[in-house]
């Protein structure tokens, strides 16, 4: 039942790693405090929420 558990794991792992492998990020360009150009990625909150989710999976399939 463990090394059941320990693939589930591992598959949840192999796709977040291909998730962020093919993540497409949308940049803008931003002025920081110093006036110099920084690139921000567009759509954070959707992104860090979409990778919290798979972690949650993960977590719960650790738990179970």
């Amino acid at each position: 039942m463990r090394a059941q558990g320990e693939v589930i794991i591992r598959d949840a792992l192999r796709e977040l790693d291909m998730w962020g492998a093919g993540a497409v990020f949308q940049l803008t360009e931003y002025d920081d405090s110093h006036k110099a150009k920084v690139m921000l990625i567009k759509e954070w909150k959707e992104l860090v929420t979409q990778v919290s989710v798979i972690l949650l999976q993960i977590v719960m399939l650790f738990l179970c």
